[in-house]
């Protein structure tokens, strides 16, 4: 049944018909600001001159200065000192006339001393381990040793570990690994 009142999917009577036509709302319009020009800069010519402040001279101050004129001071006498002991070489040297003459003996040539020592690397584990040989301690890793045949012994010991011990001869450049064992903590 069109146009019953209880039916919601129907459009409402015509006497009930709203308004379609929309209200027309005051229109504002937006002033804009005053434009002010930025300011301009000023020639240099006629803006008023900088104030310098001399800065106070401190003890500070006063200290460092008088350090840097000692040590200029010391430069340049040292420098001297060494252009005069040049020149005065020079000079001794041209008044001798020995500067450019040759000797008539032959150049003596040295042979280059080959030491037969090899090198011995001791890696240790631990890194902190204290490494004798022959009982005494050594200074320095690797080991500098004459090259021979004889069997050395050589222990590394840190504080919770057993003791690692090594027998070396020194008949080659080597690396010789100790690994030492932790101790069980006594109870």
């Amino acid at each position: 049944m069109p146009g019953h009142p209880s039916d919601p999917f129907q459009p409402p009577d015509d006497a009930a018909k709203p308004s379609l036509e929309l209200a027309r709302a005051p229109v504002k319009v937006a002033q804009e600001p005053a434009r002010e020009e930025p300011p301009r800069p000023v020639p240099i010519w006629q803006r008023a001159p900088l104030k310098y402040v001399t800065p106070r001279s401190s003890l500070i101050t006063l200290v460092v200065l008088v350090f840097a004129i000692v040590g200029a001071f010391t430069i340049t006498i040292g420098t001297l000192k060494g252009v005069e002991s040049a020149v005065a070489g020079f000079v001794k040297r041209m008044l001798e006339g020995s500067g450019d003459e040759k000797s008539d003996e032959p150049p003596v040539y040295t042979p280059v001393v080959r030491d037969d020592a090899v090198l011995v690397r001791v890696e240790v584990t631990p890194a902190d381990a204290r490494l004798t040989l022959d009982g005494e301690p050594i200074e320095s890793n690797p080991l500098r040793l004459p090259r021979n045949d004889k069997v050395r012994r050589l222990v590394a010991a840190a504080a919770g570990y057993a003791p690692a011990f090594a027998e070396i001869a020194a008949d080659k450049a080597k690396v010789v690994r100790l690994k030492l064992t932790r101790l069980e903590p006594s109870k």
